[in-house]
């Protein structure tokens, strides 16, 4: 399409059987990017960038995988599923990536994908190192071991309207990050662990199990919950910060010998 969208795809068109795909490549961007089809089978995805607005293509993924979109819904009746159009690996170069409220700049990510598991190893100004995710039925867990995170502080009207969308509850983690900067100020080593859990209520609790700040000359531990906090009448009006709210936090510090 032009220079910026080429599609390849390998299909076994064998008599009495659905057409299969056996590999294929998909390129993206402004005439810079090439087609890599996996010698070894699958799709894989090659983008290039100047900017890539990163919700839009969740979105976009989020709706193929679904089979929400009329597309998605020919290719399902019609083979044996539209997820073998869909890229297993992905390579990305951009600029600038642009994701909630934050921005990421010279980035360059190499991602894999296995059924409902996401692997990706990325490097950029302000993030560096592996994060996994995986979803599945109930929960959702985020897996990253960072050298480092670097994110800028964002203004408060852009955090309130992410707080104040509707989302589901946070997933677990399991995070360990080297180098933490938040608006400036550095955090050093931050280690989180936690996970959700559905209380005898029916509402959801964020178990923290171990959060770890550590610095040269202290370390801090945290253990805790961050839960739902519902008044009758009032719930659907209080923001989402208002009604996640940590039920408790016992920190324990040491100073550095």
């Amino acid at each position: 399409v032009g220079n910026l969208l080429s599609l390849y795809y390998l299909r076994n068109l064998a008599l009495n059987n659905p057409p299969e795909v056996v590999r294929g490549g998909i390129a993206i961007g402004s005439g810079k990017s090439e087609i890599i089809a996996p010698t070894t089978g699958g799709v894989a995805a090659n983008i290039v960038s100047s900017q890539i607005n990163l919700d839009k293509w969740l979105e976009i993924f989020k709706n193929l995988t679904n089979n929400k979109n009329p597309v998605a819904k020919i290719n399902a009746a019609t083979d044996a599923s539209a997820d073998n159009y869909l890229p297993r690996i992905v390579s990305v170069k951009s600029a600038l990536i642009n994701w909630d409220i934050y921005n990421f700049e010279q980035v360059t990510a190499n991602l894999n994908r296995d059924g409902n598991l996401w692997r990706a190893t990325i490097d950029s100004k302000e993030l560096a190192g592996l994060i996994e995710y995986r979803t599945t039925a109930n929960d959702a867990k985020l897996f990253a071991r960072l050298s480092k995170a670097y994110l800028a502080s964002a203004n408060q009207e852009d955090v309130e309207q992410v707080l104040d969308q509707p989302s589901g509850p946070p997933p677990s983690v399991d995070i360990e990050i080297d180098n933490l900067r938040l608006a400036g100020r550095s955090f050093g080593k931050i280690q989180l662990d936690a996970n959700n859990r559905i209380l005898s209520n029916g509402s959801r609790e964020w178990k923290i199990n171990k959060l770890v700040v550590t610095q040269p000359f202290a370390k801090l531990n945290a253990t805790g919950s961050w839960a739902e906090v519902a008044k009758v009448g009032s719930f659907a009006k209080r923001s989402l910060l208002e009604r996640r709210r940590p039920h408790h936090l016992d920190w324990q510090g040491e100073s550095a010998a």
